[in-house]
């Protein structure tokens, strides 16, 4: 869990000094988390959490943070590029991210790479 939350902080430093657009710095978190499994599995936060009662405090307290600076990253990064004062970017992230997560369960149960279009729709609600 340490390694994973490192590599989010890495990757937190490298997008905050990116030019790349809000949909650009959106693909690469979905490039740079989908690097991190196999072609067709599931995000290792994602599959802790399905387990969160089972696991220790100490556990559930770092899954806790790793969600939390998810959401951040993209809360950051959707906030870049939305020009609507009124667009609650929290929610978005939580979207965001939700949408994402299922699409790499649903990667993994279809066989099939759905983040392309999970990446269409996102786009697509950001824009509207």
């Amino acid at each position: 869990m340490d390694q994973l939350y490192r590599r989010l902080v890495d990757f937190k430093s490298v997008i905050q000094l990116s030019s790349q657009s809000m949909e650009e710095k959106l693909v690469q978190y979905c490039i740079n988390q989908s690097i991190q499994f196999a072609e067709y599995d599931i995000c290792p936060t994602s599959s802790l959490q399905t387990d969160y009662e089972l696991l220790p405090e100490s556990m559930k307290r770092k899954l806790q943070e790793i969600g939390e600076f998810e959401i951040t990253i993209i809360d950051e990064i959707v906030a870049e590029g939305i020009v609507d004062p009124a667009m609650n970017t929290r929610a978005m992230a939580i979207t965001i991210l939700s949408a994402i997560k299922g699409a790499l369960q649903y990667n993994r149960a279809m066989q099939h790479n759905f983040i392309p279009d999970i990446m269409y729709g996102i786009n697509r609600l950001l824009k509207s």
